[in-house]
């Protein structure tokens, strides 16, 4: 479906063709990352050797995901880092289609913004991001960071590109939970780093890290969102007697 481009407020669209998958037993929004870091390094061996325990992170990572019209949502265990996460979802997805859904490239650039950005991973946390915004579509990535900025979200939130490893893992989720009949294949995923962009490409059932491209405008190129707190806005008549003080 193409964008929204009506007058008026923009509101929080994504785009039709994904039926939700809801898991009654998950737990309801996104928890806060902790202040602890642990090294991201992901010492998976190949995608051959496929035991029980990543059968069974596997498993687990697929059942915790949920989608509602809006926003799709993945929770990653206690001690499982998001890194590591990423290799799960491959031994997964080797074990259905033959090929990890990363392909090692991917994988190497998921991993180093992983690395230079201190990834948190002692604590579970679910990850909630909103994969195909329509009204971001047509605008470069400057003017889709504002038009998020004015879409309607929780008191006290707004919307923000999301992060590229969550984004990553959250997409993952939802395309091996469509077992591939996913809207997804249509668009390119810009992400908070203008460096990052991701595209699932059917025919390969893989997800492409590639770097991004902040001035194209185009309606197959969205940009994926969460929320964050919103910056505290204070009423001109403290900015004005601030300024006299």
């Amino acid at each position: 479906m193409r964008p929204s481009h009506s007058s008026g407020r923009p509101r929080l669209r994504v785009a039709d063709g994904t039926e939700p998958v809801r898991d009654p037993n998950s737990q309801e929004g996104v928890v806060k990352k902790g202040v602890r870091s642990c090294p991201q390094n992901a010492p998976l061996s190949g995608l051959v050797t496929v035991n029980a325990r990543l059968k069974k992170q596997g498993a687990a990572l697929l059942n915790s995901f949920k989608e509602t019209a809006a926003r799709s949502a993945v929770e990653i265990p206690k001690g499982l880092t998001d890194s590591q996460a990423l290799e799960v979802f491959n031994v997964l997805s080797a074990e259905r289609n033959g090929r990890g859904i990363f392909p090692a490239k991917s994988l190497e650039r998921l991993n180093a913004w992983a690395s230079n950005n201190n990834r948190t991973c002692d604590h579970r946390r679910t990850y909630s991001v909103a994969l195909f915004v329509e009204n971001t579509g047509m605008k470069n990535a400057r003017e889709a960071r504002r038009a998020l900025s004015k879409m309607p979200a929780e008191v006290g939130m707004q919307l923000v590109p999301t992060d590229p490893l969550e984004g990553a893992l959250v997409l993952a989720a939802h395309v091996l939970s469509h077992n591939d009949n996913s809207v997804a294949n249509n668009y390119i995923l810009r992400t908070a780093s203008s460096a990052i962009e991701l595209s699932y490409v059917h025919w390969s059932r893989q997800i492409l890290v590639n770097p991004g491209d902040d001035n194209s405008r185009h309606d197959l190129r969205l940009t994926a969102a969460t929320s964050t707190p919103a910056p505290v806005r204070e009423g001109w008549w403290k900015a004005l007697w601030g300024s006299l003080s």
